[in-house]
């Protein structure tokens, strides 16, 4: 959990004087504990509700920002969990319950995950949605310049999910690795190069890849789509 990051409270003073709009994903435990005033300087946090598999519960403070919910799906999910997770979702008001199937799956595991659980959420209504995760490889990667993900082992990874594909063994395996997480501002000033997606088979970010492919490289004539 970023919580943890023993220098948290200045890398969110430091982004904040820089003009940069923050945001945290946490699992929730350390949430009561930590500072009211860097709180103050994130602009949305979502907490991971997945904290319900296994405490008993969290205490979330005043949110002056967007607080949303996340729950993925997985084994450990049982009937108790989803009436704590109501409980919780009434309590605190989230803008938005994002729910997602557990991505440790096969591709027809994964299809079935999304078919039945879409059609569970949506009967929940008010700020719940399913948001389906499928598996397929872009052509070319783009997302690694707009979420890159910085690991405790000082590289940079393309993006969190590379541990979902077949040669990870789940886990960032080096074969991931993009670049140190001191030279990532060089890439930067450097001309943009897809990531290679040869490994990635198990990739969910295509559909956003897609976009910026189109955005990269227009239609000749803009009525043609």
């Amino acid at each position: 959990d970023p919580l943890m990051y023993k220098s948290i409270y200045d890398a969110i003073d430091f982004c904040h004087e820089v003009g940069l709009k923050q945001g945290l994903i946490t699992n929730g435990l350390l949430l009561s504990e930590f500072s009211a005033s860097r709180l103050d300087k994130l602009a949305w946090i979502r907490v991971s509700m997945n904290c319900l598999d296994y405490v008993d519960g969290i205490t979330i403070p005043e949110i002056s920002g967007t607080l949303g919910f996340s729950y993925v799906m997985n084994e450990k999910t049982t009937g108790l969990v989803m009436e704590s997770l109501h409980c919780y979702v009434k309590k605190y008001e989230p803008e938005y319950v994002r729910i997602v199937p557990n991505c440790q799956a096969t591709f027809a595991e994964q299809e079935r995950n999304n078919e039945v659980l879409s059609a569970t959420v949506e009967n929940w209504r008010g700020p719940y949605f399913y948001q389906e995760k499928q598996f397929e490889a872009p052509k070319n990667c783009w997302w690694c310049y707009f979420k890159p993900f910085l690991l405790h082992d000082g590289y940079v990874y393309p993006c969190s999910s590379v541990v979902l594909n077949d040669l990870s063994e789940r886990q960032f395996h080096n074969r991931y690795r993009w670049t140190l997480g001191d030279n990532l501002y060089r890439i930067y000033k450097e001309k943009m190069e897809p990531y290679p997606t040869s490994s990635c088979n198990k990739c969910v970010f295509k559909p956003q890849n897609d976009i910026i492919e189109s955005i990269l490289n227009p239609p000749i004539h803009e009525d043609f789509i």
